[in-house]
């Protein structure tokens, strides 16, 4: 008697079995439509991995007013990838009713892609001074819409676009990312010693680059400040060198946007010779969140931090 094969459903005759021309061909057929489901697989997660470079709109969904303006917006066709790693195409446009305006105050408006793949929309409160409605968790927003009061028509200056940078393809991502040298980075000194008070911490100032290949600083505004100029984890590092002076501690610490100390180190001080402090810490910055070292040494008086080189400030993006 004859069985099937349990993932394609082959037909397998007995030994007793005569041939038949039809169960082969059948079988035939099965594994030629399976091999061409295969290679439109393979196809389209090659596909999926050139687009997939984190998460966001890959493609379209841009958000227009009607031509002749109305209470209506139009969602177009296009492909986003889900901060959970979800790929949703679109491939009809997708209209939307903006709610009514309020009769007082302004109000402002979401569209957003929900977590389960719908484009949604949602109204805000009318208030003097509206804010838009809070984004659900695992959605990612296409647009605001500010709806004036006793408003009746959506105007395109009306809608403001929320889907950033549309991503990378692989290639690119790759030959920016894939080794230190071709990430953003920067590396500074003073050319001058800077003197440091007793007993309080001091940030420290850098007039030169040895390098710098994203404008992340200025020589002379700001110049304490290391600016991320792209999001992602951060090797930050430094070399802190004081004068010779046996008494007491010297300390190096790094500041992100003059709040959140991180990568605090406290040593004694050398005897008869200089002082020298090398840190470095990983940390994840936004955009143009900044850093800065500030030092700290309780001689009794003022010590100098070394210029000409001796004291140096960096950071590199590892991922």
């Amino acid at each position: 008697m004859a069985t099937t094969t349990p993932n394609l459903g082959l037909k397998k005759p007995a030994q007793s079995d005569f041939y038949n021309v039809e169960d082969s061909n059948g079988n035939s057929d099965l594994i030629d439509g399976f091999k061409g489901e295969f290679d439109k697989e393979v196809v389209d997660s090659r596909a999926r991995q050139i687009e997939n470079i984190g998460y966001g709109v890959q493609t379209g969904l841009d958000v227009i007013a009607s031509a002749t303006p109305d209470m209506n917006v139009h969602v177009q066709t296009g492909v986003i990838y889900m901060p959970d790693g979800q790929r949703f195409q679109f491939d009809v446009v997708t209209i939307i009713a903006v709610s009514a305006a309020n009769g007082t105050n302004p109000r402002k408006d979401i569209v957003f892609v929900s977590s389960a793949g719908a484009i949604t929309y949602l109204a805000g409160t009318p208030a003097a001074a509206p804010a838009e409605p809070a984004l659900p968790a695992g959605a990612f927003k296409l647009c605001v819409i500010d709806v004036p009061a006793t408003d009746t028509a959506i105007e395109q200056a009306q809608i403001t676009d929320s889907r950033g940078t549309i991503k990378k393809t692989l290639s690119e991502h790759l030959a920016e990312t894939t080794h230190i040298g071709k990430n953003k980075q920067v590396k500074v000194y003073s050319t001058a010693s800077q003197s440091i008070p007793s007993g309080a911490y001091t940030t420290l100032v850098f007039n030169t680059e040895y390098y710098d290949d994203a404008e992340q600083h200025d020589n002379a505004v700001n110049n304490s400040r290391l600016t991320c100029k792209e999001i992602g984890k951060y090797l930050i590092h430094s070399e802190v060198l004081f004068a010779s002076n046996a008494t007491g501690y010297r300390g190096v610490r790094l500041r992100i946007n003059e709040s959140i100390i991180d990568g605090q180190f406290i040593v004694g001080a050398v005897n008869g010779n200089q002082t020298s402090i090398t840190f470095s810490t990983i940390r994840q910055l936004n955009m143009s969140e900044y850093v800065e070292v500030q030092v700290i040494q309780n001689t009794g008086g003022s010590l100098d931090v070394l210029g000409a080189g001796s004291t140096k400030f960096g950071m590199v993006r590892v991922g």
